[in-house]
Protein backbone atom coordinates (compact mmCIF):
# COMPACT_ATOMS: atom_id res chain seq x y z
CA UNK A 1 0.00 0.00 0.00
CA UNK A 2 1.35 3.35 -1.02
CA UNK A 3 1.91 5.73 1.84
CA UNK A 4 0.81 9.32 1.41
CA UNK A 5 2.76 12.17 2.89
CA UNK A 6 1.04 15.42 3.81
CA UNK A 7 1.94 18.38 1.62
CA UNK A 8 3.32 20.41 4.51
CA UNK A 9 5.63 17.54 5.53
CA UNK A 10 6.83 17.20 1.93
CA UNK A 11 7.64 20.90 1.93
CA UNK A 12 9.53 20.56 5.21
CA UNK A 13 11.56 17.66 3.88
CA UNK A 14 12.30 19.52 0.67
CA UNK A 15 13.38 22.69 2.49
CA UNK A 16 15.53 20.68 4.91
CA UNK A 17 17.28 18.79 2.11
CA UNK A 18 17.87 22.00 0.17
CA UNK A 19 19.31 23.72 3.20
CA UNK A 20 21.53 20.75 4.00
CA UNK A 21 22.82 20.58 0.42
CA UNK A 22 23.47 24.33 0.43
CA UNK A 23 25.53 24.14 3.65
CA UNK A 24 27.54 21.19 2.34
CA UNK A 25 28.43 23.12 -0.81
CA UNK A 26 29.39 26.22 1.20
CA UNK A 27 31.46 24.13 3.61
CA UNK A 28 33.25 22.42 0.73
CA UNK A 29 34.05 25.74 -0.95
CA UNK A 30 35.17 27.29 2.33
CA UNK A 31 37.48 24.36 3.01
CA UNK A 32 39.00 24.65 -0.47
CA UNK A 33 39.60 28.35 0.04
CA UNK A 34 40.96 27.68 3.52
CA UNK A 35 43.41 25.20 2.12
CA UNK A 36 44.29 27.42 -0.85
CA UNK A 37 45.44 30.40 1.26
CA UNK A 38 47.76 28.14 3.22
CA UNK A 39 45.84 27.73 6.47
CA UNK A 40 47.06 24.16 6.80
CA UNK A 41 50.57 25.50 7.32
CA UNK A 42 49.73 26.16 10.92
CA UNK A 43 47.47 29.18 10.95
CA UNK A 44 44.56 27.26 12.43
CA UNK A 45 43.44 28.46 15.84
CA UNK A 46 41.08 27.02 18.37
CA UNK A 47 37.37 26.79 17.58
CA UNK A 48 36.72 29.68 19.98
CA UNK A 49 38.04 32.08 17.35
CA UNK A 50 35.56 34.15 15.42
CA UNK A 51 35.88 35.24 11.81
CA UNK A 52 37.04 38.76 12.62
CA UNK A 53 39.93 37.63 14.78
CA UNK A 54 38.25 38.59 18.01
CA UNK A 55 37.79 36.38 21.02
CA UNK A 56 34.45 35.00 22.10
CA UNK A 57 33.16 36.27 25.41
CA UNK A 58 36.51 37.79 26.37
CA UNK A 59 38.26 34.41 26.32
CA UNK A 60 41.91 34.45 25.34
CA UNK A 61 42.61 32.67 22.07
CA UNK A 62 45.22 29.91 21.91
CA UNK A 63 47.06 28.31 18.98
CA UNK A 64 45.51 25.15 17.59
CA UNK A 65 47.22 21.82 17.00
CA UNK A 66 48.39 22.74 13.50
CA UNK A 67 49.70 26.10 14.75
CA UNK A 68 51.71 24.42 17.47
CA UNK A 69 53.13 22.00 14.92
CA UNK A 70 54.07 24.94 12.72
CA UNK A 71 55.83 26.57 15.66
CA UNK A 72 57.74 23.33 16.29
CA UNK A 73 58.93 23.51 12.69
CA UNK A 74 59.91 27.15 13.23
CA UNK A 75 61.83 26.12 16.35
CA UNK A 76 63.80 23.55 14.36
CA UNK A 77 64.59 26.15 11.70
CA UNK A 78 65.67 28.92 14.07
CA UNK A 79 67.99 26.52 15.91
CA UNK A 80 70.06 26.32 12.74
CA UNK A 81 70.61 30.11 12.67
CA UNK A 82 72.87 32.43 14.64
CA UNK A 83 69.73 34.11 16.00
CA UNK A 84 69.04 31.12 18.27
CA UNK A 85 72.03 31.93 20.47
CA UNK A 86 70.86 35.52 21.00
CA UNK A 87 67.32 34.33 21.82
CA UNK A 88 68.57 31.92 24.47
CA UNK A 89 70.96 34.43 25.99
CA UNK A 90 68.34 37.17 26.06
CA UNK A 91 65.76 34.85 27.67
CA UNK A 92 68.29 33.80 30.32
CA UNK A 93 69.16 37.44 30.97
CA UNK A 94 65.48 38.35 31.42
CA UNK A 95 64.97 35.65 34.06
CA UNK A 96 68.28 36.03 35.90
CA UNK A 97 68.93 39.79 35.76
CA UNK A 98 66.02 41.91 34.55
CA UNK A 99 63.41 40.18 36.72
CA UNK A 100 65.67 40.53 39.77
CA UNK A 101 66.15 44.26 39.15
CA UNK A 102 62.39 44.70 38.72
CA UNK A 103 61.77 42.88 42.00
CA UNK A 104 64.25 45.10 43.83
CA UNK A 105 62.51 48.19 42.41
CA UNK A 106 59.05 46.76 43.22
CA UNK A 107 58.01 47.17 39.59
CA UNK A 108 55.86 44.73 37.61
CA UNK A 109 56.90 45.82 34.11
CA UNK A 110 60.22 45.82 32.26
CA UNK A 111 60.53 48.08 29.23
CA UNK A 112 63.20 47.37 26.61
CA UNK A 113 63.62 50.04 23.94
CA UNK A 114 65.53 48.95 20.84
CA UNK A 115 68.18 51.33 19.59
CA UNK A 116 68.57 52.53 16.05
CA UNK A 117 70.23 50.37 13.44
CA UNK A 118 73.56 49.15 14.72
CA UNK A 119 72.89 50.29 18.31
CA UNK A 120 71.99 48.30 21.40
CA UNK A 121 68.86 48.52 23.47
CA UNK A 122 67.88 50.49 26.58
CA UNK A 123 66.08 48.91 29.51
CA UNK A 124 63.80 50.91 31.76
CA UNK A 125 62.37 49.70 35.08
CA UNK A 126 60.09 52.34 36.53
CA UNK A 127 61.91 55.66 36.15
CA UNK A 128 65.41 54.15 36.20
CA UNK A 129 67.35 53.54 32.99
CA UNK A 130 69.87 50.79 32.28
CA UNK A 131 71.70 51.68 29.08
CA UNK A 132 74.70 49.34 29.14
CA UNK A 133 73.09 45.91 29.56
CA UNK A 134 71.67 45.18 26.11
CA UNK A 135 74.56 45.67 23.70
CA UNK A 136 75.17 41.94 23.10
CA UNK A 137 71.95 40.99 21.31
CA UNK A 138 72.34 42.75 17.98
CA UNK A 139 71.00 39.83 15.92
CA UNK A 140 67.84 39.70 18.03
CA UNK A 141 67.36 43.48 17.81
CA UNK A 142 67.83 43.39 14.03
CA UNK A 143 65.28 40.58 13.77
CA UNK A 144 62.68 42.44 15.86
CA UNK A 145 63.26 45.68 13.96
CA UNK A 146 62.64 43.79 10.72
CA UNK A 147 59.17 42.98 12.10
CA UNK A 148 58.49 46.65 12.88
CA UNK A 149 59.01 46.19 16.64
CA UNK A 150 60.87 49.00 18.41
CA UNK A 151 59.95 48.31 22.03
CA UNK A 152 59.35 45.24 24.23
CA UNK A 153 57.19 45.43 27.36
CA UNK A 154 57.84 42.42 29.59
CA UNK A 155 56.07 41.13 32.68
CA UNK A 156 58.40 40.75 35.67
CA UNK A 157 57.05 37.21 36.27
CA UNK A 158 58.22 35.82 32.95
CA UNK A 159 60.47 32.77 32.81
CA UNK A 160 63.19 31.87 30.35
CA UNK A 161 61.23 29.21 28.44
CA UNK A 162 58.30 31.59 27.94
CA UNK A 163 60.50 34.25 26.33
CA UNK A 164 62.07 31.60 24.07
CA UNK A 165 58.67 30.25 22.99
CA UNK A 166 57.42 33.74 22.09
CA UNK A 167 60.52 34.58 20.07
CA UNK A 168 60.13 31.26 18.21
CA UNK A 169 56.48 32.17 17.55
CA UNK A 170 57.54 35.49 16.03
CA UNK A 171 60.18 33.76 13.93
CA UNK A 172 57.64 31.22 12.66
CA UNK A 173 55.34 33.97 11.37
CA UNK A 174 58.02 36.53 10.54
CA UNK A 175 57.00 36.88 6.90
CA UNK A 176 53.35 37.62 7.64
CA UNK A 177 54.30 39.98 10.49
CA UNK A 178 56.70 41.88 8.25
CA UNK A 179 53.89 42.30 5.66
CA UNK A 180 51.25 43.46 8.11
CA UNK A 181 51.38 47.04 6.79
CA UNK A 182 50.55 46.09 3.20
CA UNK A 183 46.89 47.03 3.64
CA UNK A 184 45.52 43.54 4.11
CA UNK A 185 43.57 42.45 7.15
CA UNK A 186 45.73 39.76 8.79
CA UNK A 187 43.94 36.66 10.00
CA UNK A 188 44.75 33.60 12.06
CA UNK A 189 47.61 33.75 14.53
CA UNK A 190 48.96 37.05 13.17
CA UNK A 191 45.48 38.57 13.36
CA UNK A 192 45.23 37.67 17.03
CA UNK A 193 48.74 38.97 17.75
CA UNK A 194 47.77 42.32 16.25
CA UNK A 195 44.27 42.29 17.78
CA UNK A 196 43.15 44.09 20.88
CA UNK A 197 43.12 41.01 23.14
CA UNK A 198 46.28 39.34 21.87
CA UNK A 199 47.16 35.65 21.73
CA UNK A 200 47.37 33.25 24.66
CA UNK A 201 50.42 30.99 24.41
CA UNK A 202 53.03 29.54 26.80
CA UNK A 203 51.04 30.86 29.81
CA UNK A 204 51.40 34.42 28.48
CA UNK A 205 49.27 36.93 26.62
CA UNK A 206 51.22 38.25 23.63
CA UNK A 207 50.19 41.23 21.54
CA UNK A 208 51.80 43.70 19.16
CA UNK A 209 50.45 47.21 19.71
CA UNK A 210 51.90 49.54 17.13
CA UNK A 211 55.66 49.14 17.47
CA UNK A 212 55.50 47.60 20.97
CA UNK A 213 55.60 43.88 21.72
CA UNK A 214 53.68 43.33 24.97
CA UNK A 215 54.21 40.05 26.85
CA UNK A 216 52.08 39.57 29.97
CA UNK A 217 52.23 36.57 32.27
CA UNK A 218 48.89 34.78 32.64
CA UNK A 219 47.79 31.87 34.77
CA UNK A 220 46.82 28.82 32.73
CA UNK A 221 45.03 25.72 33.97
CA UNK A 222 47.13 22.60 33.52
CA UNK A 223 45.79 19.29 32.23
CA UNK A 224 46.37 17.68 35.63
CA UNK A 225 44.32 20.43 37.28
CA UNK A 226 41.42 19.76 34.90
CA UNK A 227 41.73 16.03 35.61
CA UNK A 228 41.55 16.71 39.34
CA UNK A 229 38.42 18.81 38.88
CA UNK A 230 36.80 16.03 36.88
CA UNK A 231 37.78 13.53 39.55
CA UNK A 232 36.31 15.67 42.33
CA UNK A 233 33.08 16.00 40.40
CA UNK A 234 32.89 12.21 40.14
CA UNK A 235 33.23 11.93 43.93
CA UNK A 236 30.76 14.52 45.14
CA UNK A 237 30.72 13.12 48.66
CA UNK A 238 34.31 14.30 49.14
CA UNK A 239 35.49 17.65 47.79
CA UNK A 240 39.00 17.48 49.26
CA UNK A 241 41.90 15.09 49.78
CA UNK A 242 39.54 12.46 51.18
CA UNK A 243 38.29 11.73 47.64
CA UNK A 244 41.75 10.54 46.65
CA UNK A 245 42.24 8.50 49.82
CA UNK A 246 38.77 7.01 49.40
CA UNK A 247 39.37 6.12 45.73
CA UNK A 248 42.89 4.67 46.17
CA UNK A 249 41.87 1.03 46.99
CA UNK A 250 39.00 1.05 44.49
CA UNK A 251 41.10 2.18 41.55
CA UNK A 252 43.95 -0.12 42.60
CA UNK A 253 41.60 -3.12 42.53
CA UNK A 254 40.10 -1.95 39.22
CA UNK A 255 43.49 -1.59 37.55
CA UNK A 256 44.64 -4.93 38.97
CA UNK A 257 41.49 -6.64 37.68
CA UNK A 258 41.92 -5.08 34.23
CA UNK A 259 45.54 -6.20 34.14
CA UNK A 260 44.90 -9.82 35.18
CA UNK A 261 41.48 -10.21 33.54
CA UNK A 262 42.70 -11.15 30.04
CA UNK A 263 45.07 -13.73 31.53
CA UNK A 264 42.23 -15.39 33.47
CA UNK A 265 40.07 -15.54 30.35
CA UNK A 266 42.93 -16.91 28.27
CA UNK A 267 43.82 -19.53 30.88
CA UNK A 268 40.20 -20.58 31.31
CA UNK A 269 39.71 -21.01 27.56
CA UNK A 270 42.93 -22.97 27.00
CA UNK A 271 43.12 -24.78 30.30
CA UNK A 272 46.59 -23.44 31.04
CA UNK A 273 47.08 -21.50 34.22
CA UNK A 274 50.74 -20.65 33.73
CA UNK A 275 49.77 -17.28 32.21
CA UNK A 276 48.16 -16.27 35.49
CA UNK A 277 51.36 -16.92 37.45
CA UNK A 278 53.15 -14.45 35.17
CA UNK A 279 50.49 -11.76 34.96
CA UNK A 280 49.46 -11.86 38.64
CA UNK A 281 52.66 -10.18 39.91
CA UNK A 282 52.40 -7.58 37.13
CA UNK A 283 48.76 -6.89 38.04
CA UNK A 284 49.70 -6.67 41.71
CA UNK A 285 52.52 -4.26 40.89
CA UNK A 286 50.23 -2.06 38.79
CA UNK A 287 47.60 -2.09 41.53
CA UNK A 288 50.23 -1.10 44.07
CA UNK A 289 51.51 1.71 41.85
CA UNK A 290 47.98 3.03 41.36
CA UNK A 291 47.35 2.85 45.09
CA UNK A 292 50.59 4.67 45.88
CA UNK A 293 49.86 7.28 43.20
CA UNK A 294 46.44 8.09 44.64
CA UNK A 295 47.81 8.18 48.18
CA UNK A 296 50.67 10.48 47.17
CA UNK A 297 48.29 12.73 45.21
CA UNK A 298 45.97 12.77 48.23
CA UNK A 299 48.87 13.70 50.52
CA UNK A 300 49.90 16.52 48.20
CA UNK A 301 46.31 17.71 48.02
CA UNK A 302 46.07 17.53 51.83
CA UNK A 303 49.24 19.64 52.18
CA UNK A 304 47.94 22.14 49.61
CA UNK A 305 44.65 22.42 51.46
CA UNK A 306 46.49 23.11 54.70
CA UNK A 307 48.69 25.70 53.00
CA UNK A 308 45.63 27.25 51.37
CA UNK A 309 43.93 27.45 54.77
CA UNK A 310 46.97 29.06 56.39
CA UNK A 311 47.39 31.49 53.48
CA UNK A 312 43.71 32.41 53.55
CA UNK A 313 43.88 32.95 57.28
CA UNK A 314 47.04 35.05 56.98
CA UNK A 315 45.52 37.01 54.09
CA UNK A 316 42.44 37.84 56.12
CA UNK A 317 44.59 38.97 59.04
CA UNK A 318 46.83 41.08 56.80
CA UNK A 319 43.79 42.53 55.03
CA UNK A 320 42.19 43.46 58.35
CA UNK A 321 45.47 44.94 59.56
CA UNK A 322 45.92 46.87 56.31
CA UNK A 323 42.38 48.24 56.55
CA UNK A 324 43.07 49.38 60.10
CA UNK A 325 46.32 51.05 59.01
CA UNK A 326 44.52 52.70 56.10
CA UNK A 327 41.84 54.04 58.43
CA UNK A 328 44.50 55.27 60.88
CA UNK A 329 46.40 56.97 58.05
CA UNK A 330 43.25 58.72 56.87
CA UNK A 331 42.61 59.96 60.40
CA UNK A 332 46.26 61.02 60.67
CA UNK A 333 45.89 62.83 57.36
CA UNK A 334 42.99 64.86 58.75
CA UNK A 335 44.97 65.65 61.91
CA UNK A 336 48.11 66.69 60.02
CA UNK A 337 46.18 68.97 57.70
CA UNK A 338 44.68 70.61 60.80
CA UNK A 339 48.26 71.30 61.90
CA UNK A 340 48.69 73.50 58.84
CA UNK A 341 47.52 77.10 59.17
CA UNK A 342 44.57 78.36 57.18
CA UNK A 343 46.03 81.17 55.10
CA UNK A 344 42.87 82.08 53.16
CA UNK A 345 42.45 84.82 55.74
CA UNK A 346 46.06 84.51 56.86
CA UNK A 347 48.14 86.26 59.43
CA UNK A 348 48.44 89.99 58.74
CA UNK A 349 46.48 89.42 55.53
CA UNK A 350 45.96 93.16 55.19
CA UNK A 351 49.73 93.48 54.59
CA UNK A 352 50.74 90.11 53.08
CA UNK A 353 49.24 87.86 50.41
CA UNK A 354 49.77 84.14 51.00
CA UNK A 355 49.66 81.10 48.71
CA UNK A 356 50.38 77.44 49.57
CA UNK A 357 50.34 73.96 48.08
CA UNK A 358 50.72 70.74 50.10
CA UNK A 359 50.97 67.43 48.24
CA UNK A 360 52.43 64.53 50.31
CA UNK A 361 53.52 61.37 48.52
CA UNK A 362 51.48 59.31 51.02
CA UNK A 363 48.46 60.08 53.18
CA UNK A 364 50.73 61.98 55.57
CA UNK A 365 54.11 63.52 54.88
CA UNK A 366 57.24 65.04 56.32
CA UNK A 367 56.87 68.52 54.84
CA UNK A 368 55.49 71.17 57.16
CA UNK A 369 54.95 74.92 57.26
CA UNK A 370 53.47 77.24 59.84
CA UNK A 371 52.78 80.97 60.14
CA UNK A 372 51.87 82.82 63.33
CA UNK A 373 51.77 86.49 64.34
CA UNK A 374 54.20 87.46 67.12
CA UNK A 375 52.63 90.88 67.56
CA UNK A 376 50.74 93.41 65.48
CA UNK A 377 53.72 93.99 63.17
CA UNK A 378 55.82 90.82 63.28
CA UNK A 379 55.02 87.42 61.90
CA UNK A 380 56.93 84.15 62.44
CA UNK A 381 57.39 81.74 59.50
CA UNK A 382 58.49 78.09 59.67
CA UNK A 383 59.14 75.93 56.60
CA UNK A 384 60.56 72.45 57.14
CA UNK A 385 61.29 69.14 55.48
CA UNK A 386 61.67 66.10 57.75
CA UNK A 387 63.85 63.21 56.60
CA UNK A 388 61.77 60.48 55.00
CA UNK A 389 58.04 60.56 54.55
CA UNK A 390 54.99 58.74 55.82
CA UNK A 391 53.86 58.21 59.40
CA UNK A 392 57.31 58.47 61.03
CA UNK A 393 57.97 61.84 59.38
CA UNK A 394 54.46 63.02 60.26
CA UNK A 395 55.17 62.41 63.97
CA UNK A 396 58.18 64.74 63.72
CA UNK A 397 56.01 67.44 62.14
CA UNK A 398 53.85 67.19 65.28
CA UNK A 399 56.95 68.02 67.34
CA UNK A 400 57.64 70.99 65.08
CA UNK A 401 54.07 72.19 65.50
CA UNK A 402 54.09 72.10 69.31
CA UNK A 403 57.55 73.67 69.55
CA UNK A 404 56.56 76.43 67.14
CA UNK A 405 53.42 77.10 69.19
CA UNK A 406 55.55 77.39 72.36
CA UNK A 407 57.62 80.10 70.64
CA UNK A 408 54.53 82.20 70.03
CA UNK A 409 53.51 81.95 73.67
CA UNK A 410 56.97 82.46 75.22
CA UNK A 411 58.05 85.50 73.18
CA UNK A 412 61.51 84.01 72.52
CA UNK A 413 63.89 85.63 70.08
CA UNK A 414 64.63 83.96 66.76
CA UNK A 415 68.00 82.46 67.83
CA UNK A 416 66.49 81.22 71.11
CA UNK A 417 63.68 79.46 69.29
CA UNK A 418 66.05 77.78 66.84
CA UNK A 419 68.17 76.56 69.77
CA UNK A 420 65.11 75.19 71.60
CA UNK A 421 63.82 73.52 68.42
CA UNK A 422 67.17 71.82 67.80
CA UNK A 423 67.42 70.61 71.41
CA UNK A 424 63.88 69.25 71.32
CA UNK A 425 64.49 67.31 68.12
CA UNK A 426 67.81 65.93 69.41
CA UNK A 427 66.00 64.69 72.51
CA UNK A 428 62.88 63.20 70.89
CA UNK A 429 63.71 61.85 67.45
CA UNK A 430 65.85 58.71 66.83
CA UNK A 431 69.46 58.95 65.74
CA UNK A 432 69.82 59.31 62.00
CA UNK A 433 66.64 61.36 61.66
CA UNK A 434 66.70 65.11 61.20
CA UNK A 435 64.71 68.11 60.02
CA UNK A 436 65.77 70.76 57.55
CA UNK A 437 64.08 74.01 58.58
CA UNK A 438 63.96 77.63 57.51
CA UNK A 439 62.76 79.96 60.26
CA UNK A 440 62.09 83.64 59.63
CA UNK A 441 60.53 86.69 61.25
CA UNK A 442 59.13 89.43 59.04
CA UNK A 443 58.59 92.91 60.46
CA UNK A 444 55.87 94.68 58.49
CA UNK A 445 56.72 98.05 59.98
CA UNK A 446 60.32 98.03 58.75
CA UNK A 447 60.13 95.54 55.83
CA UNK A 448 62.98 93.52 57.35
CA UNK A 449 63.14 89.71 57.13
CA UNK A 450 65.32 88.02 59.78
CA UNK A 451 65.98 84.35 59.15
CA UNK A 452 67.97 81.24 60.02
CA UNK A 453 68.45 78.40 57.55
CA UNK A 454 68.77 75.13 59.44
CA UNK A 455 70.08 73.09 56.53
CA UNK A 456 67.08 73.57 54.26
CA UNK A 457 67.78 72.99 50.58
CA UNK A 458 66.64 74.36 48.21
CA UNK A 459 67.02 77.79 49.73
CA UNK A 460 64.10 80.23 49.31
CA UNK A 461 63.92 82.61 46.38
CA UNK A 462 63.30 86.33 46.41
CA UNK A 463 61.38 87.56 43.35
CA UNK A 464 61.64 91.38 43.27
CA UNK A 465 58.73 93.38 41.95
CA UNK A 466 61.00 95.49 39.74
CA UNK A 467 61.75 93.64 36.52
CA UNK A 468 65.26 95.09 36.32
CA UNK A 469 66.16 93.32 39.59
CA UNK A 470 67.21 89.69 39.23
CA UNK A 471 65.59 86.77 41.01
CA UNK A 472 67.98 85.64 43.74
CA UNK A 473 68.41 82.84 46.25
CA UNK A 474 68.20 83.89 49.89
CA UNK A 475 71.60 82.91 51.29
CA UNK A 476 73.20 83.45 54.67
CA UNK A 477 72.01 82.58 58.15
CA UNK A 478 73.03 78.97 57.62
CA UNK A 479 73.49 76.39 60.34
CA UNK A 480 73.41 72.61 60.71
CA UNK A 481 70.40 70.41 60.20
CA UNK A 482 68.09 70.29 63.19
CA UNK A 483 68.15 67.19 65.43
CA UNK A 484 71.74 66.05 64.83
CA UNK A 485 74.00 68.06 67.15
CA UNK A 486 72.91 69.94 70.26
CA UNK A 487 75.65 72.56 69.89
CA UNK A 488 75.05 74.61 66.76
CA UNK A 489 76.17 78.09 65.79
CA UNK A 490 73.14 80.34 65.21
CA UNK A 491 73.71 83.64 63.42
CA UNK A 492 70.55 85.12 61.88
CA UNK A 493 70.76 86.99 58.59
CA UNK A 494 68.65 89.94 57.47
CA UNK A 495 67.04 91.02 54.23
CA UNK A 496 65.01 94.12 53.32
CA UNK A 497 61.88 93.49 51.27
CA UNK A 498 60.03 95.98 49.12
CA UNK A 499 56.42 96.30 48.07
CA UNK A 500 55.16 93.49 45.79
CA UNK A 501 58.28 91.40 46.45
CA UNK A 502 57.66 87.65 46.66
CA UNK A 503 59.39 85.12 48.93
CA UNK A 504 59.05 81.56 47.64
CA UNK A 505 59.70 78.38 49.65
CA UNK A 506 59.67 74.98 47.95
CA UNK A 507 60.53 71.55 49.30
CA UNK A 508 63.07 69.27 47.62
CA UNK A 509 60.20 67.24 46.15
CA UNK A 510 59.73 70.07 43.63
CA UNK A 511 63.32 70.45 42.41
CA UNK A 512 64.12 66.72 42.69
CA UNK A 513 61.03 65.78 40.73
CA UNK A 514 61.75 63.21 37.97
CA UNK A 515 59.89 62.36 34.79
CA UNK A 516 59.48 58.96 33.12
CA UNK A 517 62.88 59.49 31.49
CA UNK A 518 64.42 59.71 35.00
CA UNK A 519 65.38 63.31 34.21
CA UNK A 520 65.72 65.66 37.20
CA UNK A 521 63.73 68.90 37.18
CA UNK A 522 66.43 70.83 39.03
CA UNK A 523 66.79 74.32 40.45
CA UNK A 524 68.00 75.83 37.16
CA UNK A 525 64.80 74.81 35.40
CA UNK A 526 62.74 76.24 38.28
CA UNK A 527 64.64 79.54 38.18
CA UNK A 528 64.01 79.82 34.43
CA UNK A 529 60.33 79.13 35.07
CA UNK A 530 60.20 81.81 37.78
CA UNK A 531 61.84 84.31 35.45
CA UNK A 532 59.26 83.55 32.74
CA UNK A 533 56.37 83.95 35.21
CA UNK A 534 57.62 86.70 37.50
CA UNK A 535 54.79 89.07 36.60
CA UNK A 536 52.11 86.84 38.14
CA UNK A 537 50.45 87.33 41.46
CA UNK A 538 51.60 85.03 44.24
CA UNK A 539 48.60 82.69 44.09
CA UNK A 540 48.82 82.38 40.32
CA UNK A 541 52.56 81.72 40.59
CA UNK A 542 52.09 78.83 43.03
CA UNK A 543 49.36 77.31 40.88
CA UNK A 544 51.64 77.57 37.85
CA UNK A 545 54.50 75.82 39.68
CA UNK A 546 52.18 72.98 40.71
CA UNK A 547 50.95 72.60 37.13
CA UNK A 548 54.52 72.71 35.81
CA UNK A 549 55.61 70.01 38.28
CA UNK A 550 52.74 67.71 37.35
CA UNK A 551 53.29 68.24 33.62
CA UNK A 552 56.99 67.49 33.93
CA UNK A 553 56.56 64.24 35.89
CA UNK A 554 53.61 63.07 33.73
CA UNK A 555 53.10 59.35 34.39
CA UNK A 556 56.14 58.96 36.65
CA UNK A 557 55.50 57.93 40.24
CA UNK A 558 55.79 60.76 42.77
CA UNK A 559 58.92 60.16 44.83
CA UNK A 560 58.70 62.78 47.58
CA UNK A 561 56.40 65.27 49.26
CA UNK A 562 55.83 68.48 47.29
CA UNK A 563 55.14 71.61 49.32
CA UNK A 564 55.15 75.29 48.32
CA UNK A 565 54.74 78.37 50.52
CA UNK A 566 54.85 81.88 49.07
CA UNK A 567 54.20 85.36 50.44
CA UNK A 568 53.91 88.70 48.64
CA UNK A 569 54.28 92.05 50.37
CA UNK A 570 51.35 94.36 49.75
CA UNK A 571 51.75 98.06 49.05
Amino acid sequence: MKRTVPANVKGCKKDFCAELLKRLVISHRSWKNYRTVGKLRGLIVDSTASSDNQDTGGKLLSPGIASRAYQKLGSLLVRRTCLWRDIQRFASWVESDAVVLAGQAHESRILVELGHDGLGGLMRIGAKKYSDLLDDYQLLWDFLRSLGIRCIELDSRLERNQVVDIMVLLYSYRRRLARRHDGRNPRGIVGHLLGENGLHTACTCVSIKGETLVITYTYCTLAFSRLMRWFEQKHRNFHDHRALFHAAPRYAVLVGAIAIGPSIIYSYMHGSWHQITISAPVALLLAGLVYVFFMVAGSVEYDNEEKDYQLTKAYREVKTYAEQIKADLLRAQVIQRKFLPDLTNGQLSERINWAVSFDPVEEVGGDYYDVQALDENKIAILFSDVSGHGMAAAFVTGILKTTFASWIDSKMTLPEFVSVLNSTLCRLIPAGNFAAVFVAVYDCSTGELSYVNGGHNPQPWRIPAAEQDVISVITGGGTLLMGIDRDIDIKPARLDLGAEDIILFVSDGIVENRNVEAELYGTDRLEDFLEANRGRKVKELVEAIVSESQTFSKDAKQGDDRTILALQIKN
